[in-house]
């Protein structure tokens, strides 16, 4: 009988303790996970401040910020050079072409803007890079230096255009048609939703995008 008790004494002692344990254990959790939290919306505070910062600044330049979208907007509203077409280059050439154009614009804009300088210039400018590097893909076969997009000895031989440059050049004129509708139309037309300056819906697709993702059609 005395076995038996202390057999019993034993087992709720050992309850209580594993009790206490999973309740310890259950408290933990919910720590880390208050702490996890905390931690998501102070980051995500801390990058709204650093957006409502970006617009700020760009809105205090803002003559000049609507001068450089009225020049990049003139860049990609250009058709294509007639001499291009003569020398059977492609479409995909001449927006290389212009993507070039439009970074030096950007670069000069942002040169002098205060920092957080502006998402959208900087995505801009970011997606011209890209173009640069995919027109460099179709000519790396025949000169591996980058040499053949200036020398242009053997544009018959070019590889086609990807993909990836038709959707990068595609995204660079949807950021400067959002621009131009924030900064001369007081923010009234048809949006593609890809700017921070208007807390554009489909931002997060862009930035896939940008970072490898593909294109996602909405």
């Amino acid at each position: 009988m005395r076995k038996f008790k202390k057999y019993a004494a034993f087992v709720l002692i050992g309850s209580v303790l594993v009790g206490c344990s999973a309740e310890e254990t259950s408290e933990q959790k919910q720590t880390v996970e208050k702490a996890a939290n905390v931690e998501v919306k102070s980051f995500k505070s801390i990058e709204d401040e650093a957006q409502n910062e970006m617009k700020e600044n760009f809105m205090d330049n803002k003559e000049q910020a609507v001068e450089v979208v009225e020049n990049l907007k003139r860049i990609l509203d250009e058709p294509m050079d007639a001499s291009l077409v003569e020398a059977g280059f492609d479409k995909e050439y001449d927006w290389y072409l212009k993507s070039q154009k439009v970074s030096n614009e950007v670069d000069e804009f942002l040169r002098f803007q205060d920092k957080p300088k502006s998402s959208d210039l900087l995505n801009i400018r970011l997606l011209a890079a890209m173009i640069g590097h995919l027109q460099y893909v179709r000519t790396a076969h025949i000169d591996d230096t980058g040499g053949e997009t200036e020398a242009q000895t053997a544009v018959s031989d070019w590889r086609p255009a990807s993909l990836d440059l038709n959707y990068s050049y595609m995204y660079m004129k949807r950021i400067v048609h959002d621009l131009d509708i924030a900064l001369n139309h007081s923010g009234r037309g048809e949006t593609f939703g890809v700017t921070y300056l208007m807390d554009g819906e489909n931002l997060e697709e862009l930035k896939s995008f940008m970072n490898g993702g593909g294109y996602q059609e909405g």
